[in-house]
């Protein structure tokens, strides 16, 4: 009888020891397992942080790469503006007036950009920048030659040639280098009473181009 008791007694014991031993277990499985989580849960807030940071870098690499095509169209444009250079003379015949008329270069050598209008004599600025503008006169004694270049109007350069009896023609002619605004005009006009002849040989001619924008 005594036997069996401690049997007994030894059953509830190791069964007691068997449960504190697995429960003791599982606690540290599952403390492991929360400890595991935890460590994945800040891992996963790092890789978030990462991707964060990759998104805010590609949005500064597309705002960066559209300023950048902006300032390129930006330079295209301005270096297709910046192509100007005209070239022209007179028409055939003999160009006088007794006041300052305007003077029309209707042979047109070369006009890229389009600068210069045969219709009106002007030669409109593209873009702001400095000009390179030269001019040659020829006329015959018999008459006063002479030619004034203006800027909008006003007289920026001219050259004039006295009639004369000691020779049968003459040649007259100046430059000028200008910064001009975009938009403003320059063009030729006779002095008052003068003239200006020219032939098949292209004797009186109009040049300007520019030399570089602002």
């Amino acid at each position: 009888m005594a036997g069996r008791h401690m049997l007994a007694v030894l059953c509830i014991t190791l069964g007691t020891i068997l449960h504190a031993t697995v429960e003791g277990s599982i606690q540290t499985d599952v403390e492991k397992v929360r400890t595991e989580v935890k460590q994945v849960r800040t891992e996963v807030k790092q890789v978030q942080a990462v991707v964060k940071q990759v998104q805010e870098a590609q949005k500064l690499f597309a705002k960066g790469l559209t300023d950048l095509k902006g300032e390129l169209n930006q330079l295209k444009t301005k270096y297709e503006r910046g192509k100007v250079a005209f070239s022209g003379a007179l028409s055939e015949g003999n160009h006088n007036s007794a006041d300052q008329a305007r003077l029309f270069y209707k042979r047109i050598f070369t006009n890229v950009g389009n600068a210069y209008n045969s219709s009106t004599g002007d030669f409109t600025a593209p873009v702001k920048g400095v000009y390179f503008f030269t001019f040659m006169t020829f006329g015959y004694n018999n008459q006063n030659s002479g030619i004034i270049l203006t800027r909008n109007g006003v007289l920026a350069v001219s050259s004039y040639d006295f009639q004369t009896i000691s020779d049968q023609a003459d040649t007259t002619g100046n430059s000028v280098i200008l910064q001009l605004e975009a938009g403003e005009k320059i063009s030729l006009q006779l002095w008052g009473g003068a003239s200006a002849y020219d032939s098949a040989n292209m004797l009186n001619t109009f040049n300007g181009f520019l030399l570089y924008p602002l």
